[in-house]
């Protein structure tokens, strides 16, 4: 029996940002491609938008995350990890799904459709995060999803929350209650914002 190999949690950091920058780069190129053979025609820019969650354990987080109803599990019972061949296939299915994609702090790819279970007096206790909920508000960028995440990753400062918009081509991680990396220039460097 060979051994699954062991990644650090910054290669799977790495790993899950890459394979979620390319879902978005490839819509990028779907729409430029569609341009150029079709000028008239309008196409946007359009993903159904996703959360992934990397660093989820069953046993700590499982009263954050509702696993047992909406859409369906399509990851019950599978073994698939960000390193495996289609992990890329894997993600874009699972993100079809409402719901947040959890994935263990081994990179194993766990649920899909689980809804974030988070409480918005997080904000009067993590002010970071009041102030990251203030900019994505103020800028239109930043919708359900994103404020559950804000919220959960400043109650959770052990997991990442990745987002990756439906209608522009974003893709943030949060970490503590702020962004902690983005493809929005400048982006983790957020301007002052005052309640």
């Amino acid at each position: 029996m060979t051994s699954q190999p062991t990644y650090s949690f910054l290669d799977l950091e790495n790993r899950l940002y890459g394979l979620l920058d390319q879902m978005r780069i490839n819509e990028l190129n779907r729409v430029e491609e569609a341009i150029k053979k079709n000028p008239e025609e309008e196409e946007e820019y359009h993903l159904h938008g996703l959360c992934a969650v990397l660093g989820y354990d069953e046993t700590k987080h499982h009263s954050y995350f509702d696993t047992e109803s909406g859409e369906k599990d399509i990851l019950t019972n599978t073994d698939i990890n960000l390193y495996s061949p289609e992990a890329l296939e894997t993600l874009q299915e699972a993100m079809e799904i409402d719901g947040a994609i959890l994935i263990g702090a081994d990179g194993k790819i766990l649920h899909s459709g689980s809804y974030m279970q988070h409480d918005d007096s997080v904000y009067k206790r993590h002010p970071e995060a009041n102030t990251t909920r203030l900019y994505l508000r103020d800028t239109f960028d930043g919708g359900t999803r994103h404020r559950a995440a804000i919220a959960l990753s400043a109650q959770l400062p052990e997991l990442l929350f990745y987002t990756l918009k439906s209608d522009h081509p974003q893709l943030r991680i949060f970490k503590e209650g702020s962004i902690y990396r983005s493809t929005v220039p400048n982006e983790v460097i957020l301007p002052s914002y005052s309640v």
